[in-house]
């Protein structure tokens, strides 16, 4: 499961949003909301921002009513920009939270909140990974 999360927090983020008052804290989220495919603009663990080169931001979510894809991207030692991983698993959302089962069953539940502004629409994603480090990830969507 912890591939799961790992691939998901990757693809989720690359464009700064303020803070969590631009969502919609407190309201439902479905999947009809998701839909489509969505580019990483912001990546954060414990609120410090993670730095994002240009081949980490070809990084992406995709949502069908069921299924999430995600396309890691990032830069090998060669100075290359590479596909690092691709997977797609089963979600669903209640509200604000979204569980991603993997392909052998196992579960990450976080939370998922949706904004929309004059910039677009984004999706911000938060779970709990390895040691109990918030990893905090915000995807505008590119297919608008």
């Amino acid at each position: 499961m912890k591939k799961v999360f790992v691939l998901l927090s990757v693809a989720l983020t690359m464009f700064s949003c303020s803070d969590d008052d631009d969502f919609n804290d407190g309201f439902a989220v479905s999947s009809s909301d998701l839909i489509g495919t969505w580019a990483l603009v912001v990546d954060s663990e414990d609120n410090s921002g993670i730095s994002l080169d240009d081949c980490d931001k070809l990084s992406t979510v995709t949502f069908t009513e069921t299924i999430l894809t995600t396309e890691t991207f990032y830069t090998n030692d060669e100075d290359v920009c590479e596909l690092d991983n691709s997977s797609s698993d089963n979600y669903t959302v209640s509200q604000t939270t979204i569980t991603v089962t993997g392909d052998e069953g196992e579960t990450d539940e976080g939370e998922i909140l949706v904004s929309s502004d004059e910039a677009g629409t984004f999706v911000q994603m938060t779970f709990i990974i390895e040691d109990g480090v918030e990893r905090q990830t915000t995807h505008r969507k590119v297919d608008e």
